[in-house]
């Protein structure tokens, strides 16, 4: 089965806040090198004969004449950053909508998580227990049906019995 990207943005709101935290945890990582190698007393660790002040008026010269390259490179984690949230928005928005379909009652829920896609586990926990809620709906129905022909046939220990049933499935669960 082919997967095609129905939306550039699953979930805009999660997918730019994702984004602009890749980016700013990547700029804060690279102030923090910056920090230690050479404004920092640890700068000293490094190579003790470094100027400091030389290699930052050199580098403040290299980032001027470079700013767009530093642009680019923002622009391009943020295209990555969008990509890869796909893989996390992507299953996030079909499980909302397996759970709206639940609270309307609609059990005709059928899915499949592209190969990318985080949450897998999730998507199998999803499976089994929209499988195990129908099966248990088609029981009661069976068992409605059976109550309903037994007091049709007033068919007492028949009905009592179906209704056993009924009330197993239903003490199973914890409330």
């Amino acid at each position: 089965m082919q997967f095609r990207r129905k939306k550039k943005f699953i979930d805009p709101k999660f997918q730019i806040h994702f984004s602009l935290v890749v980016i700013n945890l990547s700029l804060l990582f690279f102030c923090l090198i910056m920090f230690v190698l050479f404004v920092s007393p640890l700068s000293g660790w490094f190579n003790p004969d470094l100027d400091s002040n030389r290699v930052m008026t050199s580098f403040f010269k290299l980032f001027l004449a470079k700013w767009p390259l530093l642009l680019l490179t923002i622009f391009i984690m943020s295209l990555f950053a969008i990509f890869f949230s796909h893989a996390i928005a992507g299953p996030n928005y079909r499980y909302k909508k397996i759970l709206r379909s639940l609270i309307e009652k609609d059990l005709d829920i059928k899915f499949e998580l592209r190969k990318w896609d985080y949450q897998k586990d999730l998507g199998e926990l999803f499976k089994t227990h929209v499988n195990n809620f129908r099966e248990m709906i088609e029981r009661f129905k069976g068992d409605v049906d059976e109550a309903k022909s037994a007091l049709d046939k007033k068919d007492m220990s028949k009905l009592g019995e179906t209704l056993d049933n009924i009330k197993k499935e239903v003490d199973a669960y914890k409330l």
